[in-house]
């Protein structure tokens, strides 16, 4: 579901030492356990039907601001409208950049689409999920409990 050509996302970022790391195993576990169910949500989709789903992700990420390039598909004009449409969507962290939110991107994704918000859910997980890592979250439980430490 990702795409090589897609420009980078930007935001903070972290790096964890990896034999330093040690994630919290129910957090992880049950994270585990919600990753497996949507991508197998995800694969029961029709295919023709997760075209749509991954042309609405993309779209959200351009109405969120992550993705910043333009192009005839994803054009100024049509971003803005996205942006008035959905304006009770569209969130900024203090610092000006993308705040994003499964909820809020599920529920542009279904609006946009008229597919079912579980579906959408499942996708923006997987989408997540194949771009960040799968120990994405074990990831932040770790960078939380250093900086409630320091």
């Amino acid at each position: 579901m990702t795409d090589d050509n897609k420009p980078p996302m930007f935001g903070p970022s972290f790096v964890i030492d990896s034999a330093i790391h040690e994630p919290r195993s129910g957090k992880s576990a049950l994270m585990n356990q919600m990753i497996a169910h949507a991508r197998q949500l995800v694969e029961s989709i029709p295919q023709d039907k997760q075209a749509v789903l991954a042309a609405a992700h993309e779209r959200y990420m351009y109405f969120a601001g992550v993705y910043t390039d333009t192009s005839p598909e994803f054009s100024a004009k049509r971003i803005n409208e996205d942006r008035a449409r959905f304006a009770h969507l569209l969130k900024f962290t203090d610092d000006g950049r993308p705040s994003l939110s499964d909820e809020r991107c599920a529920e542009f994704m279904a609006a946009v689409t008229g597919l079912p918000r579980d579906w959408c859910l499942a996708w923006d997980e997987v989408e997540f999920i194949e771009t960040h890592g799968e120990d994405i979250y074990a990831k932040q439980d770790r960078k939380k409990q250093i900086v409630e430490m320091g």
